[in-house]
C-alpha cells in the first residue's frame, strides 16, 4: 500500500512539474482531471473511523489503569525505601534497590508492549476501513470524471474545488452505515 501511495505521489508530482504532459495527455480531453483527498481527515470524520477511534481509546484507558497501578506500586516502594533507608542493613538496601529496579524494568516493558499491541490493534481496525474508503474513492472519482486522485499531503498547491474529502466522507457514510 505504501508503495502505491509513493507511486501515486511520484506520478502526481511528475504531472504537476511537467505541465505540457498534462495538456497533451492522450485521454481524448483537453488535459487530465486531478483531484485530491485529505485521507487523515476522512478517516477521522467518517462514522466507522470515529467508532474505531472509540474502541482504541477504550482499550488505551483500560491499559492505562494497569500502568497507573504499576507506577503507584513503584512510588510506594520508593517512599518506603526512603523512610527505612537509615535503619536498613546494606544487604537489605541492595535487595530493595534491586526490587525497585526490577519493577521499573517491568513497567517499561509493559509500556513498550502496550504501545506495540495498540499500534497493531489500530492497524487491524484501520485496514478494512482504508480498503472500503479506497473503493468508495475509486467509484467517486470515476463518477466525477477524475483521471487521478492524490493525497493532500503530497500537494504543493491545488484549488479547493478539486478537494473530494467532504464528498468522500458523505459518500462513505451513506454506503457503510
Amino acid at each position: 500500500m505504501i508503495k502505491n501511495i509513493f507511486l501515486g505521489v511520484a506520478v502526481g508530482l511528475f504531472i504537476f512539474s511537467n505541465g505540457g504532459f498534462a495538456q497533451s495527455a492522450p485521454t481524448g480531453s483537453v488535459g487530465m482531471k486531478i483531484a485530491f483527498v485529505d485521507v487523515q481527515q476522512a478517516i477521522q470524520s467518517v462514522k466507522a473511523g470515529k467508532e474505531a477511534k472509540k474502541q482504541v481509546e477504550k482499550e488505551v484507558a483500560k491499559r492505562k489503569k494497569v500502568l497507573d497501578k504499576m507506577r503507584e506500586d513503584i512510588d510506594k516502594l520508593e517512599a518506603d525505601f526512603k523512610k527505612q533507608e537509615l535503619v536498613l542493613s546494606e544487604d537489605s538496601k541492595q535487595k530493595k534497590r534491586a526490587d525497585y529496579t526490577q519493577k521499573i524494568q517491568e513497567l517499561q516493558a509493559q509500556v513498550a508492549k502496550n504501545q506495540q499491541e495498540m499500534q497493531q490493534e489500530e492497524q487491524k481496525l484501520l485496514d478494512p476501513l482504508l480498503k472500503k474508503m479506497s473503493d468508495v474513492l475509486k467509484k467517486l472519482a470515476k463518477e466525477k470524471g477524475y483521471d487521478m486522485v492524490v493525497m493532500k499531503g503530497a500537494l504543493l498547491y491545488a484549488e479547493d474545488q478539486h478537494d473530494l474529502t467532504d464528498v468522500l466522507i458523505k459518500t462513505f457514510d451513506k454506503e457503510y452505515r
